[in-house]
């Protein structure tokens, strides 16, 4: 990952390239919601065409909605 550390799918992290590394992130969907850590940049291609704005990892993504369900439209909070 762009922070130097190996990616693991069962932590609280996300990609993004509109949020500084390390930013802290509230994401909230329907009554759930997850904070996650910045960790990466992730796919700039992917990203951009498809409007992306974070993209989870597993773990965070199912504390929000079933994984299998691809992409949500969430609330995002950046936590000081």
């Amino acid at each position: 990952m762009a922070n130097g550390k190996p990616f693991n799918p069962e932590a609280m992290t996300a990609a993004s390239w509109n949020y500084p590394l390390g930013s802290k992130l509230k994401l909230v969907y329907g009554g759930k919601s997850v904070v996650v850590e910045v960790t990466d940049r992730g796919g700039a291609r992917a990203f951009m065409q498809f409007g992306k704005v974070v993209d989870l990892s597993h773990a965070a993504f199912a504390r929000l909605a079933r994984p299998e369900v691809g992409t949500l439209r969430v609330k995002i909070k950046k936590i000081d």
